[in-house]
This record gives C-alpha cells, sequence and structure tokens, in this order.
C-alpha cells in the first residue's frame, strides 16, 4: 500500500450509495437550493453544474469539467476567467471543451433570437451587475452585499 492510497477511507459499494443517497436526499433541505427552486431561479441548475464540474477535475475528467463550466457561462459569462485558468495551468482538454459547448450554445442562441438580442444581453448584464438587489430572497453575493451595505 503506497503513501497516498494510506489515506483514503475504504468503503464497501452500498456505503458509498447510501452516502451519496444521504448527501442528494440532504442537499434538498439545503436553504439556497429550496429558495431557488421556489423562485424558479436557474442559480440552483448552475450551481449543479458546478458541482458537477468540480467533481469532475476531481476524477480527472478535463473534457467533461469543461464542457460543464461551459455551459455555465451560457449563463454567466464571468465564468469565461475559466479560460485564463485553464490557459495558466496548460488544461487544454478543459479549455476545449469550454470554448466548444460556449460557442455551440452561442450559435443556437444567435440562430433561434438573432444576433442583435445576444448583443443586448451584455447591455443587460452590465446593468445588473452596478445595481443590487437586496431583497431576502437574492441569494447571490451581490445580495448578500447589498444586504450588509443597506439593510432594508
Amino acid at each position: 500500500m503506497d503513501r497516498e492510497d494510506s489515506h483514503r477511507l475504504h468503503l464497501r459499494t452500498s456505503d458509498r450509495r447510501i452516502i451519496a443517497l444521504s448527501f442528494s436526499v440532504g442537499s434538498l433541505f439545503f436553504y439556497p437550493i429550496m429558495i431557488s427552486y421556489r423562485l424558479g431561479q436557474i442559480q440552483g441548475l448552475l450551481d449543479l453544474l458546478f458541482a458537477l464540474a468540480c467533481l469532475s477535475l476531481a476524477k480527472r475528467a478535463t473534457l467533461t469539467a469543461g464542457s460543464f463550466i461551459g455551459a455555465v457561462c451560457l449563463v454567466k459569462p464571468q465564468f469565461a476567467l475559466f479560460l485564463l485558468w485553464a490557459g495558466i495551468r496548460r488544461q487544454t482538454y478543459f479549455a476545449a471543451a469550454q470554448i466548444t459547448v460556449l460557442a455551440a450554445g452561442s450559435l443556437l442562441s444567435a440562430a433561434l433570437y438573432g444576433l442583435h438580442d445576444n448583443i443586448q444581453y451584455l447591455g443587460v448584464l452590465s446593468y445588473l451587475s452596478q445595481h443590487g438587489e437586496s431583497h431576502w430572497d437574492n441569494t447571490s453575493i451581490n445580495g448578500f452585499v447589498s444586504r450588509i451595505i443597506a439593510p432594508i
């Protein structure tokens, strides 16, 4: 047994399934997930995609992780910073997957809604980044900071 293997927990498959099921059910009681579901926000799905990307990276599946981050970039373009990270870390598969998903989604969006609406979306993002909402249901970092600075 090598040194790295000595720190691992050795669980039976049935134990792993029970733990995975427990965490899955337990996450349904996590307040930000439930409130985003109740409000119909996409944030819950984005959180899931990000968690799957982290899991994929932990399992060294960089192509899959890049695909998940690329999907998140379609809604939150600021996640394109992961391209910079991938370049610095020389993660070419991650970057290629992210760019491929982002390009395919952008082309599909342009085909469905037109190029003009996609360009206007950048203006919407700019406006949203300058105006925070301190409403208690806003579970984003922007909402959290807005509550601290100017409580309701």
